[in-house]
């Protein structure tokens, strides 16, 4: 049975058909069928998509015959899949950043946009320079509900005194300091890593690593090609 449309009454010449019209147009002269869409491109030519809201709450959805998402991915590129493939984002830092305050900063471009109620893991390749005293301190924030449960990963005997003999995990908030070899000469940086799990509230934001000198005194570096690997889970 052909669709009911509302109909195309008069055409003259330079008019401008819609597409919808030329839809409906169609479906009156075929009726309404099942079609497999075919999307192509000739040579040295891209197949664009472009999904709108900046919020990344719209979405192109591939579901199954019973309705089932399978594959969706929203406008910030994000993607979740009942299979393995998932959303990864990698970070790296391009230049070393130093501390001497003692005081947990910020760590420009080490963060993670998260949405609302996402839920992230993380791995994190650290080098650090430090003086012999523990010297390094690392940490996190996030958006207001966020959890997250992480934990140095490397040698225990990295560890500021008094927890050197195991790794236990801390709360995002929480903070972690580490020994440092000296700060003679590069070679004597410090490679160790960590890893973690975020499951954000209600609230989108930011996950942030951040870094700072641990001790009284001297000068703290976080080195160049430090990275963090995010991979999304849900």
């Amino acid at each position: 049975m052909g669709a009911s449309y509302s109909g195309i009454t008069d055409v003259s010449a330079g008019n401008v058909a819609a597409v919808l019209d030329i839809n409906q147009f169609k479906q009156a002269l075929e009726g309404q069928r099942d079609f497999v869409p075919l999307i192509w491109a000739t040579d040295d030519n891209n197949i664009i998509l472009r999904i709108g809201d900046a919020a990344g709450a719209n979405f192109l959805d591939i579901q199954d015959s019973a309705g089932v998402s399978q594959f969706k991915v929203d406008s910030n590129g994000n993607i979740t899949s009942t299979d393995v493939l998932t959303s990864t984002r990698i970070v790296r830092l391009t230049a070393d950043v130093s501390d001497s305050s003692g005081t947990l900063q910020d760590v420009t471009g080490m963060s993670l946009a998260i949405g609302a109620n996402e839920v992230w893991t993380f791995q994190m390749f650290a080098m650090y320079l430090a003086d012999t005293t523990p010297d390094a301190r690392f940490g996190w924030t996030g958006p207001t509900g966020c959890q997250a449960t992480w934990a140095h990963t490397g040698d225990p005997a990295f560890n500021a005194s008094g927890v050197s003999t195991y790794n236990y995990p801390r709360s995002i908030g929480g903070n972690i300091g580490l020994h440092g070899y000296g700060t003679s000469n590069p070679t004597d940086a410090n490679s160790t890593t960590f890893n973690g799990t975020i499951v954000n509230g209600g609230t989108a934001g930011t996950f942030q690593l951040q870094y700072s000198r641990d001790g009284s005194s001297g000068t703290s570096t976080l080195q160049a090609e430090t990275h963090i690997i995010f991979t999304k889970v849900s």
